[in-house]
């Protein structure tokens, strides 16, 4: 399967997309998780039997649970008929929270309207 695994990084309410494809074999395919879990708000196209599996979705928070760390299994049409070892990748996803944008103001560009009592 491409990719073979791997670290990737989400943003917290920003969408996120990871597409592996099978690279080897014939379909039909089975896709499944096999053990961790994804991060909330992430899901995966567990019931398709095509040659790409995608986790889409938009991450909800990012704390320790946030990371989500599982095994992706591959098995095609020569598992089934011939013995062949399925495909095992093990893929984690980060999820942070994307810094907000800052802006720096110089002092001698503010206008602050001053009244004068006396």
């Amino acid at each position: 399967m491409s990719p073979a695994g791997g670290t990737y990084n989400a943003a917290v309410n920003q969408e996120f997309s990871l597409k592996i494809t099978a690279i080897q074999g014939t379909g039909p395919y089975t896709w499944e998780i096999l053990d961790g879990v994804l991060p909330e708000g992430l899901t995966y196209n567990g019931s398709e039997t095509g040659s790409v599996f995608q986790i889409t979705g938009t991450p909800k928070e990012a704390t320790t649970a946030a990371t989500g760390k599982f095994t992706v299994r591959l098995t095609s049409q020569e598992c089934w008929d011939d013995g062949a070892p399925a495909d095992e990748k093990i893929f984690t996803i980060i999820v942070r929270v994307v810094p907000a944008t800052s802006v720096l103001l110089n002092a001698n560009q503010l206008e602050i309207p001053v009244e004068w009592v006396h």
